[in-house]
């Protein structure tokens, strides 16, 4: 991601996303004393968490450049190219998309600084909708999985700037959803030290096993790998999950009873 000065790509603005880094601020105040930055949660119904939101940043010298192009190469920023732009106007762009229209008619928060939302749903995306995610932008970009992605508009199709709400479509919902679990089961594949293709036939099972919420799947997963258990669940196996509501207690001695069978783990 390195660039020179008078560079024709030459990034002009990084997109960061403080849920998601935690520490993106205080990083670029330990390498620029005065940066230029805008909270674009700022002014907005989420002003109240504004340290929680989206930040675009336009470089100031050498050293915030570096460890901008670092947050990127890191896949934890997202990079801008949009010569010529002004931040407030960029800015004023990014806050069109705070919130997004859902297929039923709601309104939802979209988390479009998120580094890893667009390497999933830009494949999905139509030419005017590339288009309207970008605005003035030339260009977003950014790594993912070690894996150069980005996203360019279709000068052959103009379109209005957009003023109402996207509206988001069943195909962007789906890869939108496919990333949140594939994400979700690689945090937990590092945590419980089991293969995410063995975590998403565990995640399956036990949500067609009646377990619903990501944070139950979380602690029946968990408490299988404490077990033990090393295989691939039956529809059989979550059958008792059914009968009531589980909780953590629940779950360690459903996953005790799983490994003592022959055959299906190491007993604890």
């Amino acid at each position: 991601m390195s660039v020179k000065e008078g560079d024709p790509g030459m990034v002009d603005y990084f997109l960061l996303d403080l849920a998601f880094d935690s520490q993106a601020l205080r990083d670029l105040y330990e390498a620029q004393p005065r940066p230029d930055y805008e909270l674009i949660y700022r002014g907005t119904p989420f002003q109240n968490v504004m340290l929680e939101g989206p930040v675009l940043v336009r470089p100031v010298d050498h050293e915030d450049r570096e460890l901008l192009e670092r947050k990127v190469a890191g896949e934890k920023a997202i990079a801008i190219r949009a010569p010529g732009v002004a931040m407030a106007d960029l800015s004023e762009h990014l806050r069109r998309w705070l919130q997004v229209k859902t297929p039923e008619g709601g309104i939802a928060v979209f988390r479009f600084a998120d580094p890893r939302l667009f390497p999933a749903i830009r494949n999905v995306l139509e030419p005017h909708e590339r288009n309207l995610l970008l605005g003035p932008a030339r260009a977003f970009s950014g790594v993912h999985e070690g894996e150069q992605w980005q996203l360019t508009p279709d000068d052959q199709c103009p379109v209005e700037p957009l003023t109402d709400p996207f509206p988001l479509r069943d195909e962007h919902l789906a890869a939108i959803q496919q990333w949140r679990e594939q994400a979700l089961l690689a945090g937990w594949s590092e945590a419980l030290g089991r293969s995410v293709g063995l975590l998403e036939n565990w995640y399956r099972q036990l949500m067609s096993g009646g377990v619903k919420s990501e944070y139950d799947i979380g602690l029946a997963c968990e408490a299988l790998a404490k077990r033990g258990v090393q295989r691939e669940l039956e529809a059989a196996d979550t059958e008792p999950l059914r009968a009531t509501s589980m909780n953590a207690t629940d779950f360690e001695a459903w996953a005790e009873e799983l490994s003592q069978i022959e055959g299906r783990g190491v007993p604890a």
